[in-house]
């Protein structure tokens, strides 16, 4: 078993269990969840391949509406959130989102009724929502007459500020403390990469993110009855819209590469697979 740990001097790093010794119970607690979590999404839990069966988890955390401050908020938020989110052949978590652009409320079940949906769940913050847009652009432009794409906008993954990020990323940007900045930060990100599609915000409750699993940045693509087609890896190490697409982060962590449940191959792959002979929107 290893876990992921985010040492203040060396960044992010894979290490065995037994090899961490900490005096803070606390700390301890947060190790063992992610261990329980990594657990759970491997061998001995059956996987629901029923999307009438999916197990129903909590919209909500310990750390939901927090901005992220601190190396253990990381660690712990990733473990209690791994397992969240949806697989393949699983019903989709229903939610009610708003749309940036016209302020109006919007279902997960009233989006997929007229078209499958891609929803890619991400911030201005995030290096690989940054990178990644132009090819989530462009899969919209070759797809976007059969599926219909969505930006989800979530909790900043790298808040300006005194904090574990620090001088760490170009793209800090300050956390929304109200749906209504957050609903502004995600239509000056959207205008900013030229996101071409409509863009959804999840409240600062972050209801949206934890029961997605989402944070800091996830791909998922849902069928007109409901029902999870794709759903991408663990980001931002597996984020994967494209073939061709690479994080470009080191220190990628093994222990949760190729989880079961989740896409293997990239979003593109499934498009292709399914719509290659679509007319591109020009």
């Amino acid at each position: 078993m290893q876990i992921l740990l985010f040492p203040k001097q060396t960044g992010l790093k894979w290490v065995s269990v037994t090899d961490v010794q900490t005096k803070h119970e606390k700390l301890k607690a947060t190790l063992t969840s992610i261990a329980a979590a990594l657990f759970f999404s491997g061998a001995g839990c059956e996987q629901n391949s029923s999307p009438e069966m999916a197990e129903v988890t909590p919209a909500t955390d310990q750390w939901a509406g927090k901005s992220v401050q601190t190396a253990e908020h990381i660690q712990g938020m990733i473990g209690d959130r791994l397992h969240n989110a949806p697989k393949e052949q699983e019903r989709a978590p229903s939610f009610a989102l708003t749309n940036a652009q016209t302020g109006n409320t919007h279902t997960l079940s009233e989006l997929h009724q007229r078209k499958p949906v891609v929803l890619f769940f991400g911030s201005r913050s995030c290096s690989a929502t940054q990178h990644s847009g132009e090819a989530v652009n462009q899969l919209w432009k070759r797809f976007g007459r059969k599926v219909d794409f969505y930006l989800v906008y979530i909790r900043e993954a790298h808040p300006a500020g005194d904090n574990h990020f620090a001088g760490r990323t170009s793209f800090a940007a300050p956390d929304p403390g109200t749906d209504k900045e957050r609903r502004m930060a995600a239509l000056e990100f959207a205008t900013e990469r030229e996101i071409e599609f409509p863009v959804l915000v999840d409240r600062v409750d972050d209801a949206a993110a934890v029961r997605w699993g989402a944070w800091p940045v996830r791909l998922f693509m849902i069928d007109q009855s409901g029902t999870v087609i794709f759903a991408g890896q663990q980001g931002p190490w597996y984020h994967k819209p494209t073939r061709d697409f690479n994080s470009g982060l080191s220190n990628a962590p093994d222990a949760i590469k190729d989880l079961p449940g989740y896409s293997s191959g990239s979003l593109e792959d499934l498009l292709e697979k399914r719509y290659e002979l679509v007319p591109s929107i020009q």
